[in-house]
């Protein structure tokens, strides 16, 4: 009689995302046993392992990354209006704007408007210019 062992070992993903192997041993009598039999029988016990703990076969996933959801910018709301950007107290305030309203037009043109009333430009004899903030 001679003994041996069928091994099986298959890559699974966990429901977290990480990978695991499970594998088995399983005995074959190599006179009296199937081998086949016996490795199918090993195939079966770590496939029903896999149903058991709910982990997804490697196989199982696509070899490309999923399909990305492309959102249109007008859907996009920001919850800012041209009289919120007008009622700026301030140029520290209205600079939080800046980068919010690009691409929006109406809300652009609210934030030159305010950026103007908030600021003037003084030009130096050497040609430098300067932005001074009117109080």
């Amino acid at each position: 009689m001679k003994q041996g062992i069928v091994k099986f070992s298959k890559e699974f993903i966990t429901n977290t995302g990480l990978k695991e192997w499970v594998g088995i041993e399983w005995p074959v009598d190599f006179e009296n046993d199937n081998v086949i039999g016996a490795f199918n029988q090993a195939k079966k016990a770590v496939c029903d392992f896999q149903l058991a703990s709910n982990a997804t076969s490697i196989e199982s996933i696509p070899p490309y990354p999923p399909s990305v959801i492309q959102v249109k910018p007008e859907e996009r709301e920001i919850g800012l209006t041209p009289e919120s950007i007008m009622s700026s107290p301030d140029l520290k305030v209205l600079e939080t704007y800046r980068w919010l309203i690009k691409g929006k037009p109406e809300l652009e043109r609210a934030y030159i408007l305010r950026y103007d009333e908030l600021t003037t430009l003084t030009t130096n004899n050497d040609g430098s210019e300067w932005i001074i903030t009117k109080q």
